[in-house]
């Protein structure tokens, strides 16, 4: 809605609901994964709990079978935007003033436990053929599994973010002289800390006590950003521009970097002898880690992404309809985010 006062003094106010909804899901099983992978003829009244089959793949060949690792996806995102902006516009004398406020509340859902379904590996379509005529007869003694590898994931099916943004903005154009003109601006963002909740998941799954919702980014965090801009200075001619541009802003918090709180945990067995699951079995239950546990989480100093952008260009009128321009365009990344492991 645009609403003008007087000839110098305007308000434009903007509302915007929007939504991105993504999902992704396996397609219905063959009547050989049904049969073999499901079911198993060589475990009489075993049926997958999850009824699904788990992914089945072969290095050597690159053959592949079964849900795939990364699915299913009931939500991937499914993000709700609510946003509201106000912008006043105030002309004096050569200045031309701008300032506002921008407020947002954005909700995502994201719903991907990553191999929930069970992934075996095999190095071989032999090793494979084995198991599925007669599991877990390799090894000198054939009683170890003749998969390379087997990885489940176990905990939420996903999580909820609830992120509240408010930004302010002030900005002055002003023309020094007629074939002199400066821009300047200023921005101050806020980003709360996004709060996660975990999703339904089935009952055999089911996150620990412990396991509760949680602040899981920085604290609150401002950014400022800042340009100069001029162009034709006097003593150019007048078929000739320059304009030079600086930038520096800080980004806000991605929520990418959020969504592994440490409530999903994936485990990797190697073959053993006796050991479990059996093909084409897959666990029901979270097993005890056999080591200590991963841990990832922010550095006191954290600091948001910081990029310094920079822009020159030259133009020139070399003839009729004829326009030259060179221009160079920098762009340097500070505070990049990093991860290391110790």
């Amino acid at each position: 809605m645009y609403s003008s006062f007087t000839s110098t003094l305007s308000n434009e106010a903007r509302f915007q609901y929007g939504r991105d909804f993504e999902f992704e899901f396996a397609q219905p099983p063959t009547p050989y994964e049904q049969a073999n992978l499901v079911t198993s003829p060589n475990f009489p009244g075993y049926t997958n709990p999850l009824g699904l089959p788990p992914d089945v793949s072969v290095t050597s060949n690159g053959f592949d079978m079964g849900v795939p690792t990364f699915l299913q996806r009931p939500a991937f995102p499914d993000e709700r935007r609510t946003q509201y902006a106000d912008t006043v516009s105030w002309s004096r004398g050569r200045h031309n003033i701008k300032f506002g406020v921008d407020i947002a509340h954005t909700h995502d859902l994201s719903e991907n436990l990553r191999t929930q379904y069970g992934s075996f590996s095999y190095s071989t379509i032999g090793n494979y053929l084995s198991d599925l005529m007669q599991p877990s007869r390799c090894g000198t003694a054939h009683t170890t599994p003749c998969y390379s590898s087997y990885q489940q994931a176990f905990g939420p099916l996903g999580f909820s973010f609830n992120t509240n943004d408010l930004a302010f903005f002030a900005e002055d154009s002003w023309r020094v002289l007629p074939a002199l003109h400066r821009e300047s601006w200023r921005t101050l963002r806020i980003r709360n800390a996004p709060r996660a909740s975990f999703c339904q998941t089935p009952a055999f799954r089911r996150p620990k006590a412990s396991q509760v919702t949680r602040t899981i980014s920085p604290q609150e965090s401002a950014s400022l950003g800042m340009s100069l801009a001029t162009a034709r200075p006097p003593s150019v001619a007048a078929t000739a521009f320059i304009t030079v541009a600086s930038s520096i802003q800080r980004s806000t918090m991605p929520l990418p970097a959020l969504e592994s709180p440490g409530a999903q945990f994936s485990f990797f067995f190697s073959p053993a002898p006796a050991s479990q699951p059996a093909f084409p079995q897959i666990l029901t239950t979270q097993p005890p880690p056999s080591s200590g546990l991963g841990i990832v989480f922010f550095d006191k100093n954290f600091q948001l992404p910081q990029v310094h952008e920079t822009d020159l260009t030259v133009e020139r009128e070399i003839a009729h309809n004829t326009v030259l321009s060179v221009s160079y365009l920098g762009s340097f990344g500070r505070s990049l985010p990093d991860f290391r492991g110790h």
